[in-house]
């Protein structure tokens, strides 16, 4: 993932947040693995369509991608692939996670399947979407 150090945060907390409003992302780091938060928006991308957070660990390629939104989920898909392909190292092979956390959006039908199947088959990534929290642990 490209690097913009005024905007990351590197730790080895067992416990990183990411919080908006009422939308909240919590990565749980068991093995206090050294992690890089990366502010994306209005930091590491300051024009265009961006996600708000990125986050990797050390030797570990995969990437992850976090918006935290209102309802509108189909923007929120648009900021998460603008940010995959301006930020990955390899936007077609790394293995990517993209989560958007809304405050109220509908978690199933057919435009979350076709989004879905549309981060996994272009971008290698599963695409999570979760109301107002959601936990992921790093491996």
């Amino acid at each position: 993932m490209k690097r913009f150090p005024e905007c990351e945060t590197i730790n080895r907390n067992p416990i990183i947040t990411c919080e908006e409003k009422r939308s909240k992302m919590i990565f749980k780091n068991p093995n206090q693995r050294e992690v890089c938060l990366l502010r994306v928006d209005k930091c590491g991308i300051k024009e265009g369509l961006r996600c708000d957070y990125a986050l990797t660990a050390e030797e570990n390629i995969e990437e992850f991608y976090i918006e935290l939104k209102g309802c509108d989920v189909s923007d929120a898909f648009s900021q998460l692939e603008a940010s995959i392909q301006k930020l990955s190292d390899d936007a077609y092979k790394h293995p990517k996670s993209c989560f958007i956390i809304s405050t109220r959006c509908p978690l199933d039908g057919p435009q979350i399947q076709i989004m879905r199947k549309r981060m996994q088959n272009k971008y290698q990534a599963k695409l999570i979407i979760k109301n107002r929290e959601y936990t992921h642990v790093l491996n």
